[in-house]
């Protein structure tokens, strides 16, 4: 059974960070807009509007750095296409005692 993830519109940003997060697992392609190098990461969690993702190697992201993600999108005649997005790098999130991985945050838009 699939569960469904509504996104809710909130009227302030306090309420948009306090939204629980889907925790998911699963690759998705990161695109660097600034060099159009490409790698596959982990997506950890989806929020409304947002995501973030594992990296191996945090010096590779800045914040406001602008990425092109691709997610899968199933289509109901059962086929698998990409949905690709804009992203902004919002929260650079460093390995450490309460992160176990490296981490971007990413917010974003359509293309």
């Amino acid at each position: 059974m699939t569960e469904v993830v509504e996104m809710n519109e909130f009227s302030k940003a306090q309420e948009r960070r306090q939204h629980v997060r889907k925790e998911v697992s699963f690759q998705i392609e990161i695109q660097h807009m600034s060099d159009g190098t490409c790698e596959h990461v982990e997506l950890l969690d989806i929020s409304d509007g947002g995501m973030r993702f594992k990296v191996a190697d945090i010096t590779q992201y800045s914040l406001k750095q602008e990425l092109r993600v691709s997610v899968p999108q199933f289509v109901e005649s059962g086929e698998v296409t990409m949905q690709h997005m804009r992203a902004i790098v919002l929260w650079l999130y460093k390995a450490d005692a309460s992160n176990t991985c490296a981490s971007v945050g990413v917010n974003l838009r359509q293309l």
